[in-house]
């Protein structure tokens, strides 16, 4: 994916065999994170502030997140839901995320 060969960049991930839709960032070199697209207050899908390092819901309200889904400030109150990243052990080109 383009939207991750530099630092900064970010993809919604939309599949109906996951439990939920996911947002996958870039944070630094060999750091990916990856949460719950979906602002726990209303639904509202999330997006990647590259230069605050933070997630904001793209509601009037603008609840703030953590890399780590830990909730800043915002109607939200909650955490987001965040799953496992790593590069692939044999293949650096793959990242896994384990859904469980």
């Amino acid at each position: 994916m383009t939207e991750l060969s530099k630092i900064g960049g970010a993809v919604k991930i939309l599949d109906k065999s996951l439990p939920e839709p996911i947002i996958l960032a870039r944070v630094e070199d060999k750091e990916y994170v990856a949460l719950s697209l979906k602002c726990p207050h209303r639904g509202v899908e999330l997006e990647y502030l590259k230069k605050e390092k933070q997630f904001r819901c793209a509601s009037l309200g603008h609840s703030r997140f953590k890399t780590n889904g830990t909730y800043i400030k915002g109607p939200a109150k909650k955490p987001l839901k965040s799953y496992s990243t790593r590069l692939g052990i044999l293949d650096r080109n793959k990242l896994v995320i384990t859904i469980e």
